[in-house]
């Protein structure tokens, strides 16, 4: 792993994008030993110029002289850094110009954004064009997350390679959307009224992003032919008055989502998705059925915590990212993840 400076130890990163994941992203890498924060680059006018420390919350030392910035190339200006940890939106074609830059400047990159999870075959031309410029660079980016990235493609490829003869691959996700932050609670139309979520399900401008790159790359791992995929969603209403971080939702409002996505091959189901995110959900869940010799079904009680758990999955990223070949890469192409804190947690 190159670093440079008197500590080998230490791999220092530019936080790009203060959103709620950002700004959580951020403080854990000020709080994972191995890691050094130098700089952070958003566009949100309010935040840009601020003192990093006090943005978030932080004690000054360390931070000293380290502000938002509204670019890379000032963020970076005189600073040495290794990593960017990329967490701005979900789109692929908006971030491909954000990526670019990152790797231009040469530094590895490490991103949330859900359409990255597996875009050569989602969207294969964005894909090439960062694979190019990751590889001009010598450097290695990756989109990863806890969903896509973890929960509903990683475990069930996994739990797959227990099982024989596999017929069917169904994963579910059961959230609980009362326990989630605002932001998510309005990606899944909390508040709103039925008819303009499912206008927004049929245009797929809300909801969860990332099912179809989940159900491509278990398909890719286990050799799982597809030739037809099916979508659907629709809102859940609420049956009395309830309460969320949007404010009060009346009955008949929305309280979330379900979404669903199958793959078919010569008209068999042969992978299915299925999530709900609902305002006090029951029996939330993560699991995951193999259809093979012996049956598996893997069960998370109370399921994976969507925010804690992206964050770790992006920390625990970063060296992966920086041994890794040149190019963009997937889960597919890099070794399982692991914890951070042993691989670079500071020499005696």
């Amino acid at each position: 792993m190159k670093t440079s400076g008197s500590d080998r130890s230490v791999v220092n990163v530019i936080q790009y994008g203060l959103g709620s994941i950002g700004m959580a992203c951020a403080r854990a890498v000020a709080a994972t030993p191995g890691l050094r924060l130098v700089g952070a680059v958003d566009v949100d006018p309010e935040k840009i110029g601020r003192s990093l420390a006090r943005l978030l919350d932080l004690p000054p030392k360390g931070f000293r002289g380290i502000a938002v910035r509204a670019s890379l190339a000032e963020a970076m200006a005189g600073r040495d850094a290794h990593v960017a940890m990329h967490t701005t939106v979900s789109s692929l074609g908006a971030v491909v110009p954000q990526i670019q830059d990152c790797l231009r400047a040469g530094l590895a990159v490490v991103s949330s954004t859900e359409e990255l999870a597996f875009p050569s075959r989602t969207d294969p031309e964005p894909a090439r064009r960062l694979d190019v410029a990751a590889k001009r660079a010598r450097r290695a980016a990756i989109g990863t997350g806890v969903n896509p990235g973890f929960i509903m493609d990683l475990i069930p490829i996994v739990a797959s390679g227990a099982s024989l003869g596999v017929r069917k691959i169904l994963v579910r996700r059961v959230l609980d959307a009362g326990r989630r932050r605002a932001p998510f609670q309005k990606k899944v139309g909390v508040g709103m009224a039925p008819a303009d979520v499912r206008r927004r399900l049929a245009e797929e401008s809300m909801g969860h992003v990332g099912l179809l790159d989940s159900a491509l790359l278990i398909a890719a791992a286990c050799g799982i032919e597809i030739d037809e995929v099916r979508k659907s969603g629709a809102p859940v209403l609420a049956t009395r008055p309830m309460r969320s971080a949007l404010g009060r939702v009346a009955r008949g409002k929305v309280i979330g989502l379900r979404q669903n996505l199958s793959c078919r091959r010569k008209g068999r189901e042969v992978i299915r998705m299925e999530m709900v995110m609902v305002l006090g959900a029951k029996d939330p869940r993560d699991e995951s059925f193999i259809d093979g010799s012996p049956r598996l079904h893997l069960r998370w009680e109370g399921g994976v915590h969507g925010d804690a758990a992206t964050i770790a999955t992006l920390i625990n990223a970063i060296p992966r990212a920086l041994t890794a070949p040149p190019g963009l890469h997937n889960i597919l192409t890099l070794p399982i993840p692991r914890t951070f804190s042993p691989l670079l947690s500071p020499q005696p």
